[in-house]
């Protein structure tokens, strides 16, 4: 019963809410996605001779900024440790979470549905190994992939297993907890909410005096700067986070100004132009 004209008398709805401020197109686009996975199994399951969605198209995207340079939803490379130090002090219960995103890029819905023991534990403690293999929507939900479609693992190093370590035998505080197989338990054992840092995160950004907003997404973006800052190979950077295309890598990362003074800086020195007898001179070509 659903026809393209409804399908567009709704879009048109939408778009005044977009124009309002209301939602963004990339919420919208993503309604209009799922709308047509719906429509695509009616088709198969009813026999339908089409589908609504046939033909139409995505929300326009070309004015939306998601990141600006004012509000990058990322740290710099500087202020990472001192954000972590605070965070630390004032929600030590979250610290390793956040640590363990930073560190790795991980989305915190693969970071709550991490096993820290039972028979098909996430977090091998002898081999310092951990197994990206879940992810977190609702609930107690959980699918059996992560949002890549993919499962793999991250060999980390002795400091990011002293953190997790502690957090273990420092950081539960109900018999709940302690019963559970997750590394980071709700204190009634069960998942953690979706919401669970987004208050902290927000108090953080007030208490740092940061002037940008930061939510529990700046850890995936600025693992990516700060690999990018320590130089770590592209290819190693996306075995880490999961990223499957440099095109993601790049969409997850900020390139700040200290990093373009510094790339044009190392250009000019390549120039050498006020060396007398220098390869290639200002003015000539």
């Amino acid at each position: 019963m659903i026809s393209t004209a409804d399908v567009d008398a709704w879009k048109d709805g939408v778009a005044e809410l977009i124009a309002a401020g209301d939602y963004a197109p990339t919420t919208a686009n993503d309604w209009l996605a799922v709308l047509r996975v719906v429509l695509k199994a009616a088709k198969r399951s009813l026999a339908l001779p089409g589908i609504a969605t046939d033909g139409v198209t995505a929300f326009d995207m070309s004015e939306h900024v998601t990141y600006s340079e004012e509000e990058p939803n990322a740290l710099l490379p500087t202020e990472v440790g001192p954000f972590l130090a605070r965070f630390r002090e004032l929600y030590p219960q979250h610290f390793a979470m956040v640590y363990l995103g930073v560190i790795t890029g991980l989305r915190p819905s693969s970071l709550r549905p991490l096993r820290r023991s039972g028979p098909e534990a996430d977090v091998d403690w002898t081999n310092h190994r951990l197994r990206v293999r879940r992810s977190h929507t609702l609930g107690e939900e959980v699918m059996k992939t992560t949002k890549q479609k993919r499962r793999y693992m991250i060999d980390l190093p002795v400091d990011a297993i002293d953190v997790l370590k502690w957090h273990v035998e420092t950081q539960f505080e109900t018999d709940e907890q302690r019963a559970s197989d997750l590394l980071f338990p709700a204190q009634s054992g069960a998942m953690r909410c979706t919401s669970v840092l987004r208050k902290p995160f927000a108090e953080m950004t007030i208490e740092m005096q940061l002037g940008k907003e930061i939510t529990p997404r700046a850890l995936r973006r600025t693992f990516n700067d700060l690999a990018r800052a320590a130089q770590v190979g592209d290819l190693v950077t996306r075995s880490i986070s999961g990223h499957l295309t440099e095109t993601m890598q790049a969409h997850y990362s900020t390139v700040n100004a200290t990093e373009q003074r510094e790339g044009i800086a190392r250009v000019i020195r390549m120039l050498d132009h006020r060396r007398p007898g220098a390869a290639v001179q200002l003015g000539q070509a």
